[in-house]
């Protein structure tokens, strides 16, 4: 047994997958792959070539199904990513509420009711 694995893209948990990960493996939720440098525990941004392992050769693209030898999945950003998926999802939905729309809706509509009136009203 593996352990659970948080993809690296959306954050979903595949629990167990079976090891070795296969290259076409692929989380089911964002169809991101799971052999790539972003799921790799030698991932690192901050280092030339953005692979901690000393033989590796890491390839151009970091979230391409690779062939790389020293591949070993590792907890990467996918919870944070998650997280930061699910606040923005909820920013949204707090300013696209039917509650807000429906309350300037009707401001708009009484706006142009007095526009109308103030038009063809008698004075």
């Amino acid at each position: 047994m593996a352990g659970d694995l948080s993809c690296w893209n959306c954050g979903e948990t595949h629990q167990d997958p079976a090891l070795p990960l296969s290259r076409h493996l692929a989380c089911r939720n964002c169809f991101e792959f799971f052999h790539c440098c972003q799921m790799c525990r030698f991932f690192n941004v901050s280092t030339p070539g953005q692979c901690d392992h000393d033989l590796a050769d890491p390839p151009v693209e970091k979230a391409n199904a690779n062939f790389c030898d020293y591949f070993n999945p590792g907890e990467r950003q996918g919870g944070k990513s998650k997280s930061n998926n699910q606040r923005a999802s909820d920013s949204l939905d707090a300013l696209f509420t039917d509650e807000q729309q429906s309350s300037s809706r009707s401001d708009v509509s009484s706006d142009f009711d007095s526009r109308l009136s103030d038009l063809f009203d008698d004075h």
